[in-house]
């Protein structure tokens, strides 16, 4: 499941992903790619909504997706 990171400024953002987890509605969003480093944006339900404990400098969030299937 693809991951990324949402910045602790970004309250509207954690927001929209707990209320995908909660209500298991699609939703697009983007967030920092840890594998590329850049910007990306991720369509699916969101699975979990974590603290990053490791970011030292600013709050940072872990969020996890389960990716929605291409429309046909």
């Amino acid at each position: 499941m693809p991951q990324f990171y949402l910045s602790g400024d970004s309250a509207s953002s954690v927001r929209r992903c707990n209320q995908s987890r909660r209500t298991r509605q699609v939703i697009t969003i983007s967030g920092l790619d840890p594998l590329t480093g850049g910007l990306a944006s991720f369509t699916g339900i969101v699975e979990a909504v974590e603290v990053d404990q490791s970011a030292a400098r600013e709050k940072r969030f872990l969020v996890t997706v389960t990716l929605a299937a291409p429309a046909a």
